[in-house]
Parts: C-alpha cells; structure tokens; sequence
C-alpha cells in the first residue's frame, strides 16, 4: 500500500495498492527501462550505480511532471504487468485505476 497527496495542501491524502499480475512482464520492462536511461543518458554508463540512475530518473521525471499523479504514473507503467488501485477515503471501497493514452485520463472502475 501507499500513500499519496496532490501537490494542493488541503487536498486529503489518497491510498493506494499496486498490486504485481506479472512479476516476468514486470522485471523485462524495468530492465528495459534501466537499459534504456543507461543508453539515452551520457552521464551514465553501464557501470554506474542504481542510485545514480534513479536519482537521473527522478531528476527527469520533475522536469516533465504534468499534474496528474495516477495519470503520470498509468502513462509511465503502462505495460509492466502490474495494476493500481485506490481506495475510497474511509477505506470501504476500491477501484481499480486505468490510463485510457487517447483521452490522457483516469478512469475509475469499483470492484466488486
């Protein structure tokens, strides 16, 4: 589980859980991904360390960051075999959480 808040700071904040259907769709895709930062990044190499290169993601990723939390991270994930759900603000409900690229939106769909 995790927590999130909106940059807002009224806003509440929200729960959520990720929840892994994959674990090989998972770990290809992160592998990628870390090869790719490697490759794109002239900073980097294949020597450097797993901090550095997150510390180059996270660097990255404030630089483009658009507002939307769910949607960044659906957009970003998209494809590595895991799900993301929130929950309702007394914990009672859950929805699953889906990234529709056309619209660059959140769709809430309750499980049952």
């Amino acid at each position: 589980m995790m927590v999130g808040k909106e940059n807002n700071i009224s806003a509440e904040a929200s729960v959520y859980a990720l929840v892994i259907e994959d674990i090989e769709a998972l770990n290809a895709a992160l592998s990628s991904d870390l090869f790719n930062i490697v490759t794109l990044v002239k900073t980097l190499n294949q020597s450097s360390s797993l901090e550095k290169i997150i510390e180059v993601l996270v660097d990255a990723q404030n630089l483009s960051y658009g507002g939307d939390n769910e949607a960044e991270f659906l957009s970003e994930f998209s494809g590595h075999g895991i799900k993301l759900f929130k929950a309702e603000n007394d914990l009672s409900n859950w929805k699953e959480l889906e990234y529709n690229p056309a619209l660059n939106s959140v769709f809430e769909n309750p499980c049952n």
